[in-house]
This record gives C-alpha cells, structure tokens and sequence, in this order.
C-alpha cells in the first residue's frame, strides 16, 4: 500500500509522461462527461486551473462560463488553508507561488460549492 507522498509521485510521474495529444484527448473526454451531467441544480462550482501536464480545465471553466454557472477557482492562503474565489474571465487570474494559477481578485469568496471538479 503507497502512502500519500508515494501515491502523488505515482501518479504525477504518470501524468508526466502523458504526450500533448494524450492530454487533449482527457481533457476532451472531461469536458464531455461534464456536458453530459444535469448541471441545473449547481450554481457555484470549484475546478483547478491545470498546470505540468494536467488535463487542461480552461474548455471546462468556459462551458460553464457559457451556462451561466460560477467558476471558483482555489488560492492557499493562511497556514495552508484553501479558498475558492469566483473568476469571471481568465484576466482574473494570476501566477502565484510554484507557477500556480491563483485568483488575483480576492472577493467573492465561496468555500460553499454546489460541485467541485476534480479532474
């Protein structure tokens, strides 16, 4: 059984070693399951935006831009602790620390989510 240090260098060596293409294609696969989801009841939803390799998550964030649902996107804050914060285009956002996309507005503040996307 890995522990969690072992099991997140797994995994991100895994994701790693994903090609440009493999990537595009589980990100469209993502996106597809989400347009497939009856999303009328989830007003406020969290999603990550992606960085080293993740499935990219901006295709996601616009659809629901598109569907008239906020996206909440997290920032690290105080003694680690995570926050959401409501982005409503990409010039929202910013590089924070360790090349992290993080919200540069810091209002609107929602750790209540209707749905976290966790791709």
């Amino acid at each position: 059984m890995l522990d969690k240090q072992q099991l997140r260098t797994f995994i991100k060596k895994q994701r790693l070693a994903l090609n440009e293409n493999e990537v595009k294609a589980k990100s469209f696969s993502c996106l597809t399951q989400l347009k497939n989801m009856d999303l009328k009841d989830y007003k406020s939803i969290g999603i990550y935006l992606s960085i080293r390799n993740e499935l990219d998550t901006k295709a996601i964030i616009e659809y629901l831009w598109q569907n008239d649902k906020d996206g909440y996107i997290p920032k690290c804050e105080n003694e680690g602790i995570m926050n959401f914060y409501k982005i409503n285009t990409f010039e929202d956002v910013s590089t924070g620390k360790f090349g992290i996309s993080e919200p540069k507005v810091l209002e609107n503040k929602q750790n209540q989510l209707d749905l976290l996307i966790i791709p």
